[in-house]
């Protein structure tokens, strides 16, 4: 019996506050020695056993019975006990309950303990109370590299990426701190990748090769994890040559690296290099192919126009998946292969594949505006597409001219036209269209 299902098991016997054990016996005879056994009723690390294996299970919210369970026995938790149940609190995110956890930490005197604090930072963040998870660093007697890590990460998980920065700045500055004392450096590659995934998300080349300059004194330039954030860090600064040149002198590659300079290629539109890649890839045999890779690949041949490239990648992808059709659709429309179109939509439509409509989301006061091509179902609809008609006039009378490559095949000339200029002026009529709702 797999651990955690044996873990579940024995909650279910859990016995209620003055439940004796012969009532247990009673109702499961078999399984009551295996209780007594494997959980004490007086024994909070069998108690921590099992709410880790639930937790690490996935089954949080069962984590979170069994650490009530053993509360309700009147058990004193220990310092080993409040992580798992907080990381559970995490990943329901629900903080309710991780506010009851922290209070139960607190009056038990573990709440200045290293590995509780940096759960209790990942769980206030990731529910979006940041402050609450920054007062509890700032007050952090002592901090270990995983407590910088979390703040770091709550940071960027919330947009902040620029004070994420700042929060491994103190970090460098404190390792400097650490060194001079002879206590050792606190700094690893876990860190690191979290500060160049705030560098990705900011778009600054500047910090970016200060810390590609750290990466490489320190020696992380072995790790394929900080590899892999360079690689982003660079792409997404705009230079995909930097992203290259740490592809190539990356030690070890595994898929994550692979794909992701496929990716940079195929979303700065260089396709041939897209596909070179892709080619070596599969030359190497070292790391296999997967969904993403064959996906990114597909999306690199539809831009390039790669018909037969095209073509013979999709034969190999799942068939069960719209967006591989779609993508091939766009292959066949760009070299005007009408019949091959309609042979796949006709292909889509006996498999029962619907494609999923795009759609934006603009955010206003609190409350999510979702739109949708040919939307008609928001209350300012009427408004909203005169306005957008209104920026649709004003892009062609700019010159503007969006390409119509298939237009020409499609049986709704005027809805496709609509949805291509809204797709193509997407930025600017998001900015647009908050004034409107908002007039």
């Amino acid at each position: 019996m797999k651990t955690a299902a044996r873990a579940k098991q024995l909650l279910s016997l859990a016995p209620n506050p003055g439940e004796a054990p012969s009532s247990i016996a009673r109702s499961s005879p078999n399984l009551a020695p295996w209780f007594d056994k494997c959980v004490s009723r007086t024994h909070v690390g069998s108690w921590n056993s099992v709410i880790a294996d639930l937790a690490r299970s996935g089954d949080s919210v069962a984590a979170l019975g069994a650490f009530a369970s053993m509360r309700r026995l009147s058990l004193s938790p220990n310092r080993s006990s409040f992580p798992c149940v907080i990381k559970s609190c995490s990943a329901l995110v629900d903080v309710r309950s991780g506010r009851q956890a922290h209070q139960q930490a607190l009056a038990f005197g573990f709440e200045s303990d290293m590995f509780v604090s940096s759960a209790l930072i990942d769980m206030y963040s990731k529910c979006g109370e940041l402050r609450d998870a920054r007062v509890l660093f700032d007050e952090m007697p002592r901090r270990n590299v995983v407590s910088w890590t979390s703040m770091i990460t709550g940071y960027i998980q919330n947009g902040n990426w620029l004070e994420a920065l700042s929060v491994f700045k103190d970090l460098l500055d404190k390792e400097r701190e650490i060194g001079e004392s002879g206590d050792g450096e606190v700094l690893d590659s876990i860190a690191i990748s979290s500060a160049l995934s705030a560098c990705s998300r900011a778009a600054d080349r500047h910090i970016t090769e200060e810390l590609h300059a750290i990466v490489l004194k320190r020696g992380f330039n072995s790790d394929s994890g900080v590899g892999n954030s360079l690689i982003d860090a660079y792409a997404k600064c705009g230079e995909a040559w930097k992203s290259r040149e740490v592809f190539d002198e990356m030690e070890e590659r595994d898929s994550v690296s692979w794909n992701s300079m496929i990716a940079v290629y195929a979303q700065g539109g260089m396709g041939l290099e897209a596909l070179e890649v892709f080619t070596e890839m599969v030359k190497g045999r070292d790391v296999k192919c997967n969904a993403v890779t064959l996906s990114t690949v597909l999306f690199s041949c539809a831009h390039l126009g790669a018909l037969r490239a095209g073509k013979c990648l999709h034969d190999q992808l799942d068939p069960d998946n719209c967006g591989y059709y779609v993508l091939l659709c766009n292959i066949y429309a760009d070299a005007e292969r009408w019949e091959d179109v309609d042979r796949v939509r006709i292909i889509m439509k006996s498999r029962g594949l619907v494609k999923t409509p795009g759609f934006s989301l603009v955010e206003l006061r609190g409350h999510v505006h979702i739109f949708m091509v040919g939307d008609h179902e928001h209350p300012q609809h009427k408004e909203i597409y005169e306005f957008l008609e209104e920026i649709s006039v004003r892009l062609r009378e700019a010159g503007y001219v969006p390409n119509m490559v298939s237009d020409s095949h499609d049986t709704n000339k005027s809805s496709w036209r609509f949805a291509m200029e809204l797709v193509c002026s997407l930025d600017y009529i998001g900015k647009r269209l908050t004034s409107s709702i908002v007039l």
